[in-house]
């Protein structure tokens, strides 16, 4: 662990609560007309952001709470969880997984679903909320997050949590469509090629990108082949 890490803790169920904070005088800090307020966990009394009175509390048990309601009743299935907080429970981060979610894509690769949770009691973020496909190349265990739907609020007295439900249920509503557009993608093979040039471009190295989605590329009036197939390519120069 690097030194300057900060230990997590699945002690993510705290309350937090607004007090004024106090110069040395004794007198109420302020920034311009606004009191100046420490956002305190009342289990140990720890101080873990500073804010003025404009910034609303966002309890994670609440959050937790409304995000879990949206799922059950939802058509996602059974999920996994993990819910950690860090920086002595200043940032709060969850993520759930949907295991009878998971698509083959193609042979070898598949995608899934993932929600991802953010919330802070030290405005480093707001409540951010990320509902995506999870890919899955079993082939190096590579896993990309990529994002249907993203939405981030501020810690706004005005901040309701019930954008949570709509969010869930429109990237459901995305997910079959999402998959399709993932194994269109995957039938473009591409592949990258260190070329030595001739001529005028002699000593020089190029990276040749090779796809056999658009066999269009001439080059000197030479169409560029790839293992016996026609393909198209684009060379970048190295030096």
């Amino acid at each position: 662990m690097a030194r300057t890490t900060r230990p997590t803790s699945d002690s993510y169920d705290f309350q937090v609560v607004q007090e004024p904070l106090f110069n040395r005088g004794g007198k109420a800090a302020v920034v311009g007309k606004s009191p100046v307020m420490g956002n305190f966990r009342t289990d140990t009394g720890q101080c873990l952001g500073t804010s003025t009175e404009a910034y609303a509390i966002v309890q994670n048990g609440d959050l937790v709470e409304q995000v879990e309601d949206a799922l059950g009743k939802s058509e996602l299935g059974e999920f996994t969880s993990q819910k950690l907080v860090a920086r002595d429970g200043a940032r709060f981060y969850g993520v759930y997984d949907f295991p009878s979610m998971v698509k083959p894509v193609v042979l070898g690769d598949g995608a899934g679903m993932r929600l991802t949770l953010n919330n802070s009691f030290d405005r480093s973020t707001g409540v951010d909320f990320t509902l995506g496909l999870m890919r899955l190349i079993c082939l190096n265990g590579q896993m990309t997050l990529v994002a249907d739907t993203s939405v981030t609020k501020k810690h706004s007295h005005k901040l309701t949590l019930d954008f949570i439900t709509d969010a869930i249920h429109s990237c459901t509503l995305k997910f079959e469509e999402s998959i399709k557009d993932f194994g269109t993608l995957a039938e473009r093979e591409i592949a990258i090629r260190a070329v030595t040039g001739t001529g005028q471009d002699a000593g020089r190295t190029f990276l040749l990108r090779i796809s056999r989605a658009n066999p269009s590329f001439q080059r000197d009036g030479t169409r560029t082949t790839h293992h016996g197939r026609q393909a198209s390519g684009r060379l970048v120069g190295l030096d």
